[in-house]
């Protein structure tokens, strides 16, 4: 059985290419569908299809606000294979670069002073 409930545009950014790329690697990939809740509380339960997306971290966003409502369904063939070819041409692997910690410098002398008790002793008599 198959419901239509209305014509929302799909748009795609070359900046989401990694949650496009999780999604083609599904079985099936998927559409979310975002439904806003409508009207007031005699329509307490009536939602409203607002958005369609392929990303689903986007989805995912979406699930965290909680007057939202989030469905799927299985993508159509070509829509696959459109979002298949744009993944292809704008995707671009960034390697993972673990951040380095710097220490703010209070915390450095108490470190320090931790260590080496009498250190922050002779670094004020220098000082």
């Amino acid at each position: 059985m198959r419901y239509h409930v209305g014509t929302l545009p799909l748009e795609i950014f070359s900046g989401e290419t990694e949650g496009y790329k999780y999604n083609l690697s599904l079985d099936p990939p998927v559409v979310f569908v975002v439904f806003d809740p409508e009207g007031e509380a005699e329509a307490a339960h009536e939602f409203e299809p607002s958005l369609v997306t392929v990303c689903p971290y986007e989805a995912q966003d979406y699930l965290d606000i909680s007057e939202n409502e989030v469905q799927n369904t299985p993508m159509p063939p070509p829509v696959a294979s459109w979002l298949a070819g744009f993944v292809e041409k704008h995707h671009v692997d960034v390697p993972f670069k673990k951040r380095k910690r710097t220490l703010h410098p209070d915390k450095k002398r108490h470190i320090n002073e931790l260590i080496m008790p009498d250190a922050g002793a002779r670094e004020d008599e220098r000082g």
